[in-house]
């Protein structure tokens, strides 16, 4: 072959024939689409419900544009590993369908778009991501969070009082802030995509030399905005988000899944104790303080549970105050403790999550007395009742569950526009579907697993990590926060799974088990 002549067309399997329906520039085009409505998710994930709408409907059409394309190529859309995943759930969707209709569900018709509908447009967009086509999505995900994340440093800037922030971007973005003393809680609709997004962009930065990563010189400033954010924000539930990133990382490293091409050198040592010196020195900021009191607060409820006393911490900025004998009803600083009710829409107090009741008990005055419980803030105190209320309608009917939008039959609601939403979501699905639709879940998320492991077998390098750590982050951020009812988060459940698909797809063309180079 001389070296102007066209390369050789790629194999196909045995029987079928190379059909092009789609001419390459309509093809280039349903890429560009779809990376453009994945960038928008990460910038506006929720509110303007129409324009989402219309954003999601743009993925899925052109998420079928491609995979039209590689069917006329003559490549498998699923992998038989996963194909047993997608029919049971499709079977659970619709037994539990039938469940609620008969039932007589009010919020049916909202939980078949996050349980049905959303889920079908990241499904086809899941199995477009094989080859190159897994750098411009993951290359998309780090510019995302990047610019979005930028715009929240200035925003928690403009909290603190250091720089003016465009009324008209805070407008679109819901903007607000809740400051005690220096304890920063930020309501912004984009936070939730940086914080989801973290894991894939610290997995990025870690594994930079891959071929599905992008360049070091965006992955880099990246993770430091996402991890400023994660730290700032004033929500825990993404700083234990980033912490498991972390720990997954050093788990696939220590299993020997994640292998360098060079030999550590000088540079990369360097670069390592520079990455630690530059989060040390956040955390002697007003925002790293605002993570080490959100840190201690979790700390002091989760000792009072398990009958440790600690003192509960001050928010930074001010000063302790005294313990002094107090009433049921007040905190140890004979404030009014807060109690359940509507947290404000976007974000609550700083470091909101867990607790266990909405009114403090009375201060040990003697010593025969249990010491106070760390005052609850008003999101923990609203999960606090959540769990009782939840965990009684469970009970009603615990073995098919009360339906898909199920409401409480005490009538408690969280949310009077539907009042079959609540934070603990895990809880919910309980209530919902019982033992057994939670048992095919679960063996749903087993199969797609099993899946994941055997294609991280065949390429060991593979942008599978990002898509475990995302998937990992947001199963453990939306056990206490509704984040995969809104489906502009749900790309995170299915990153790691399309990237599974497209590595088993691929060995099944080789009809080998060989590991695939990590170029495939």
């Amino acid at each position: 072959m001389t070296p102007s002549s066209p390369p050789p067309p790629e194999p196909t399997p045995a029987g079928s024939r190379r059909l092009r329906v789609l001419p390459a520039r309509a093809v280039a085009a349903a890429r560009g689409v779809q990376l453009a409505g994945l960038a928008y998710v990460l910038l506006l994930p929720v509110s303007r419900t129409a324009l989402l709408a219309l954003v999601l409907a743009l993925v899925l059409a052109s998420s079928l544009v491609l995979l039209l394309d590689a069917r006329a190529a003559g490549g498998r859309l699923v992998a038989r590993e996963l194909r047993w995943a997608l029919l049971l759930y499709v079977a659970f969707l619709a037994a539990w369908t039938l469940w609620s209709a008969l039932r007589h569900a009010p919020g049916l018709t909202h939980q078949l778009v996050v349980w049905g509908v959303a889920p079908a447009v990241w499904v086809a967009w899941a199995l477009t991501l094989r080859g190159e086509h897994v750098r411009r999505v993951v290359t998309t995900i780090v510019v995302g969070t990047l610019v979005s994340g930028l715009l929240l440093v200035w925003w928690m800037l403009h909290a603190y009082d250091v720089l003016p922030f465009p009324a008209a971007v805070a407008r679109v973005q819901g903007g607000g802030s809740t400051l005690v003393g220096s304890a920063l809680s930020v309501r912004w609709y984009g936070l939730s995509a940086v914080g989801l997004a973290t894991p894939v962009v610290v997995a990025a930065l870690a594994m930079r030399r891959e071929s599905w990563a992008p360049s070091w010189r965006l992955s880099l400033p990246a993770s430091l905005v996402a991890t400023t954010v994660c730290i700032g924000a004033g929500r825990r539930a993404f700083l234990l988000t980033l912490a498991l990133t972390v720990l997954l990382l050093l788990v696939v490293r220590a299993l020997g899944l994640w292998t360098t091409r060079r030999a550590p050198s000088w540079r990369s040592a360097l670069h390592q104790v520079l990455a630690l010196a530059a989060v040390a020195a956040l955390l002697l900021t007003p925002l790293g303080s605002n993570t080490l009191y959100q840190v201690g607060s979790a700390t002091a409820i989760a000792a009072h549970k398990v009958g440790v006393a600690l003192p509960a911490p001050t928010p930074p900025g001010r000063k302790a105050t005294p313990t002094t004998p107090s009433t049921p009803g007040t905190t140890a600083g004979g404030t009014t403790a807060p109690g359940a009710g509507s947290s404000t829409p976007g974000g609550g107090t700083p470091g909101g999550s867990g607790g266990t009741s909405g009114d403090a008990p009375p201060s040990a005055s003697t010593p025969e007395e249990p010491a106070p419980a760390p005052a609850l803030n008003e999101d923990d105190a609203i999960r606090a009742d959540e769990a009782g209320e939840l965990a009684a309608g469970w009970h009603g009917s615990p073995v098919l569950g009360r339906g898909l939008g199920a409401v409480l039959p005490d009538g408690y609601r969280r949310n009077e526009a539907r009042p079959w939403d609540f934070e603990l979501q895990y809880a919910v699905v309980l209530m919902n579907v019982g033992v057994v639709g939670s048992l095919v879940l679960a063996a749903c998320a087993a199969l797609v697993l099993l899946a994941a492991v055997r294609a991280a077998r065949r390429q060991p390098r593979s942008a599978l990590v990002a898509g475990a750590a995302a998937a990992l982050g947001v199963v453990v951020a939306n056990a206490t926060n509704p984040y995969l009812q809104a489906p502009g988060h749900q790309w995170t459940l299915f990153l790691g799974a399309g990237v599974a698909n497209g590595i088993l797809v691929a060995g099944h063309r080789r009809g080998s088990d060989r590991p695939a180079s990590a170029a495939d």
